[in-house]
Parts: C-alpha cells; structure tokens; sequence
C-alpha cells in the first residue's frame, strides 16, 4: 500500500543468478550480464502523463492520498482514514496517460551491466547491486539488484571455506621419504 506519503512506490528488487567457474571464484572476475527490466519510460520521462501534460493533484484527497470521514456515534465524533481509492494513496492522479507506457511510467527493456567478482566468492553468496533493480511506478525509486553466484566444481580441487584440498594417490615409501 503506497500509504498516505503522496509519494510513488519504490521498484521491485531483482535477482540474477550467475555461474562462474572454479578458477575465476579463486582470482576474481569482471563479468558483464544482460537482464529484462521494468525501466523509466523514454517518452514520458517516467511520469506517466502523455508528453506536453503532467499529473494533477486528485480532486477527491486535495493531494494528501488519504480521505476522512467522520462519524457520529453515541460515544462522540469517531474520525475515520482511509487511502484515496481515486488516486490510490499518491495524491496525483494522470487525466492523459502515455500511450507508451500506458500511464505506468515504465517500459521493459534489456540492461547489460558490468559486475566485478571479488576474489574467494563462495558458492550461494550474494551480490548487492544498489539502485539497479526495477524503477517503481510514475517515477518511483529504484529497488536493487541481487547477483546471485554459483560456482562449478572442479574437476581436480575441493574447497572448504578458504582452504583447497587436492586428493592424490601415492604409495607407502613415497608418502615416508617424500615425493
């Protein structure tokens, strides 16, 4: 619920799941991915409005996103709030949509960004990406974006924790005098 704010909702957050190798979990690694997005819509610059208007504030709430009503009980005057139901809590409402977006004020498109990988990343673990996720509606902030690591095993080496194990076959008198 947007609340009584008079403020747009923040966008969804995102997540991609990203497999690397054994190797580049080790040394770190530069990746560039590719993602479907809700982005700001290009001909209403998120707005929502058809391009040469703009949203009005709503008649029904005078822009506060909320209406009282007031009821006499035999107790008193009870007040009671409720979100706008016209303008849905933002306090604006758009009387010319967009015909791009259809008011909404997003379109989706493709983001390619690139993500540096630090160096030991385990497997499971999660990278924060602020303000890369989805934008919210009618020019609402940018939710995150979550790259999530998944690293193939190798063929050779186990990990546990920060340290890598190699299991090699060696006879009795190589394991007593070295090898």
């Amino acid at each position: 619920m947007p609340g009584f704010t008079g403020r747009p909702a923040a966008g969804s957050d995102l997540r991609y799941d990203l497999r690397i190798t054994f190797e580049e979990a080790v040394r770190g690694v530069e990746k560039e991915i590719t993602f479907p997005v809700l982005d700001r819509c290009p001909d209403c610059s998120g707005t929502g409005a058809a391009p040469g208007t703009s949203p009005v504030t709503c008649p029904q709430c005078g822009g506060r996103g909320e209406v009282r009503t007031v009821r006499q009980t035999m107790l008193g005057q009870m007040m009671n709030v409720a979100t706008c139901p016209r303008c849905r809590g933002e306090g604006r409402i758009i009387e010319t949509p967009c015909p791009t977006c259809k008011g909404d004020g997003r379109t989706e498109r493709r983001r390619t960004l690139r993500v540096s990988i630090p160096a030991g990343i385990d497997e499971g673990h999660q990278i924060r990406l602020s303000n890369e996720g989805e934008v919210g509606p009618r020019g609402g902030p940018p939710g995150s974006l979550y790259v999530a690591v998944h690293v193939t095993d190798h063929p050779s080496l186990t990990r546990e924790g920060t340290e890598l194990f190699y299991e090699a076959d060696l006879s009795i008198a190589q394991a007593a005098l070295g090898t």
